[in-house]
């Protein structure tokens, strides 16, 4: 299929940014300093009721580094031993039962698995492939009733379980006839994207497929789904970038072309807490709403007071290139960097500040990290604020050097990947950094 890309005017932009064809040199839409003028998609992200709690920064709140130097644990080699060859990492989780740490590689297609403490390889889950136990793709891991590993691909749409010895459980597949039963109006097999366990089921973050929906009724829907992946209800809706789509026939084949397409469009981020309470960041401003987990108490929005700055030019040609570059995405080198924004358009953000990340640490206290390209060039920045939400207040900011990302927060430790100066990808084991009391 031959996608054609054309932009008309940007909402969002102090200014107009004029029509033009995959040529990003042109925009000069915002700047760091100047502060910029948003749309409804960002200042009212969310759709449906939520009640609004308002966030206060602790004046004597400090910066806690993170010392990577002595970790309590630590592997991944550049050559060797297979099992220790990571390409991308997505996702962890542990079974203190079993001493276990699951990594989920997406670039392998296989989770791994390590003991907790000394870091060996103990056996793989799952292969390249389509059939039972492969996978075409990874995006996230959880553990399913106690024992069960789960492990969501988007490219197949479907769930698969594992029991702890490594045997397939069972393959649950998202459904893909009949509509979505809920405002997105789509079809809900072809419009998944980030998936959670909730212990009494899934939750999912969908979204209308621009060919079958018209641009009216594109939000993003919360949905909560039962442990065979059958839609329950719907439990918020979201704004996010409409895309106006049609289809041609071109010499037998079908050319798509999307009307002004969301440039570089802000992607909500899903976290399921230990006790199945559910967070989603809609992108946009500092914004996350909370549903609890076993109550109709309404949703609860936590926003932060921030003053909203437009992403430069210059921060998204980094992204592009950094994101253009990566092994994974295969993106030919002989092709220019404005040929692959088409693909990549819909997970980085317009605007400082978005949270491009949410982890818990327990059920009242959330990690979120911030949109920060001086920090790297996709904008997952190093700095993760640590959000007490019955006391309504950011307790500290956590800093990670270059390289080190969270995956997974304990109150004893941290689960993190780190890329070394060569590129080599490591699992790194911290401790937990202090920051005070537990709430």
């Amino acid at each position: 299929m031959t996608v054609v890309g054309r932009w008309g005017h940007r909402r969002g932009c102090g200014r107009s940014c004029g029509a033009f064809a995959l040529v990003l040199s042109s925009l000069a839409c915002g700047s760091s300093g100047t502060a910029a003028v948003v749309s409804d998609l960002f200042t009212a992200p969310v759709v449906s009721p939520v009640r609004h709690v308002r966030l206060v920064r602790l004046p004597a709140s400090e910066i806690v580094r993170v010392n990577a130097a002595n970790p309590i644990l630590e592997f991944g080699k550049a050559d060797g031993e297979d099992a220790y060859l990571f390409e991308d990492i997505v996702a962890m989780v542990v079974n203190r039962e079993r001493g276990e740490l699951y990594v989920a590689d997406a670039g392998r297609r296989e989770v791994l698995v390590y003991g907790i403490n000394d870091g060996r390889f103990r056996r793989g889950l799952g292969r390249r492939g389509s059939g039972p136990g492969e996978f075409e793709g990874i995006a996230n891991l959880f553990i399913v009733d106690g024992s069960a590993i789960g492990v969501w691909d988007p490219d197949l749409q479907r769930v698969t379980l594992f029991a702890p010895s490594g045997n397939v459980l069972r393959t649950i597949t998202l459904p893909n006839a009949g509509p979505l039963g809920s405002p997105v109006g789509g079809v809900l097999g072809q419009t998944a994207r980030h998936i959670g366990w909730t212990g009494a089921g899934y939750v999912l973050e969908a979204r209308p497929n621009p060919l079958r929906v018209a641009r009216a009724d594109q939000f993003a829907s919360l949905v909560r789904l039962d442990s065979m992946l059958t839609t329950r209800d719907t439990l918020l809706r979201l704004r996010v970038p409409t895309i106006a789509a049609s289809q041609r026939t071109n010499g037998g084949g079908t050319v798509t072309s999307y009307e002004a397409p969301p440039l570089l469009g802000p992607e909500p981020v899903l976290s399921v807490g230990p006790d199945g309470t559910i967070a989603i960041a809609p992108g946009g401003p500092y914004q996350i709403v909370v549903l609890e987990a076993r109550t109709t108490e309404q949703p609860r929005s936590f926003e932060a007071e921030e003053r909203v700055q437009a992403i430069t030019v210059a921060d998204r040609m980094a992204l592009l290139e950094f994101a253009a570059r990566r092994p994974e995405n295969g993106f030919p080198s002989n092709r220019s960097v404005a040929e692959f924004e088409r693909t990549v358009r819909d997970r980085f953000s317009l605007y400082r500040p978005a949270i491009t990340g949410l982890l818990w640490d327990s059920s009242a206290r959330l990690w979120v990290r911030r949109f920060d390209t001086a920090f790297s060039p996709d904008g997952r920045g190093g700095d993760w604020d640590v959000v007490n939400l019955p006391g309504r207040r950011i307790e500290r900011s956590v800093r990670f050097s270059t390289g080190i990302v969270p995956m997974l927060v304990d109150e004893r430790r941290v689960y993190c990947t780190r890329t070394d100066s060569l590129g080599v990808k490591h699992v790194l084991v911290l401790p937990y950094p202090s920051i005070g009391s537990t709430p």
